[in-house]
């Protein structure tokens, strides 16, 4: 189950993500481009930079899991 804890974004919503290449990112949200949704989706996705460097340990140990993640 996923729990959604804010809003959907709107268009153009500055945030910061954590890369594979364990660097962190910034970019616009927008609802029509994938990576941003499914950002968004998996909690990887963070109003400001100090609370993306905050989750980094985190998303990286998400990022580098073996499983698969299924939509049912």
């Amino acid at each position: 189950t996923i729990k959604v804890k804010n809003k959907f974004p709107k268009d153009d919503t500055k945030y910061y993500c954590i890369a594979k290449d364990n660097h962190i990112y910034n970019f616009e949200f927008s609802k029509y481009v994938t990576i941003d949704v499914l950002n968004y989706k998996t909690g990887n996705f963070f109003l400001t930079f100090e609370e993306a460097k905050k989750n980094k340990e985190k998303i990286m140990k998400f990022l580098n899991s073996p499983e698969r993640i299924e939509l049912k």
